[in-house]
């Protein structure tokens, strides 16, 4: 799942100073166009499961490129313990009480 040659050309014309990968400013126009920001394009059930695909296409692809070979001693370590302080920063801040959010009027 590339983008073809011609698009690519497209983007860098459009933005050729930024050495990014034209993926990246293909996710950043889709956020643009998205319902959050210009609203051009709205969620419906289709392009909600085209999302939902597509991510768990980008995840799998992602876990394709690690390298288990290289992911072993003090890198293994330490991406272990940064996904160990992040579950406990998700843990620790849900169980945090809830205020409520009073805009209109002071709680």
């Amino acid at each position: 799942m590339r983008s073809s040659p011609s698009r690519r050309r497209c983007l860098r014309a459009l933005a050729p100073w930024l050495l990014v990968p034209s993926i990246v400013l293909e996710i950043l126009f889709g956020v643009a166009v998205g319902p959050h920001v210009l609203g051009w394009a709205h969620v419906d059930g289709a392009v909600q499961v085209f999302s939902d695909v597509g991510l768990a296409m980008l995840l799998f692809l992602a876990g394709m490129e690690i390298d288990l070979d290289r992911l072993r001693g003090r890198n293994l370590r330490l991406a272990l313990g940064g996904f160990g302080v992040s579950c406990v920063l998700a843990s620790a801040s849900a169980a945090l009480p809830r205020r409520p959010v009073c805009r209109s009027r002071p709680c």
